[in-house]
């Protein structure tokens, strides 16, 4: 069976958290933070036929790319960001009382 990009959701593929990656600089004597928020999913390559995972019967594979799309940024001043830190900090202590 060909995988195609639009037979994803049919096919239960799953889709992958959203990843962040952060970068600071200086601009004068002040500093900043970028943070980037990206979305990862798989695009197949539908020119390619699946084909047979040797000693695995029943599966098949199929050329992809993971890539990733930008779902939002901003920049911040370091303040700024620190006291999204301890926000952030904050959160995560009150799911471990859960």
């Amino acid at each position: 069976m060909k995988i195609t990009n639009q037979s994803m959701d049919t096919n239960s593929v799953p889709v992958f958290a959203t990843t962040a990656a952060a970068a600071g600089y200086n601009v004068g004597k002040e500093g900043y933070i970028d943070l980037l928020f990206l979305r990862s999913q798989f695009v197949i390559d539908e020119s390619q036929e699946a084909s047979s995972v040797e000693g695995n019967d029943g599966i098949q594979e199929q050329k992809a790319e993971l890539v990733f799309s930008k779902v939002a940024a901003v920049t911040m001043s370091a303040e700024q960001a620190k006291t999204l830190i301890s926000a952030i900090e904050r959160q995560l202590k009150n799911l471990n009382k859960a």
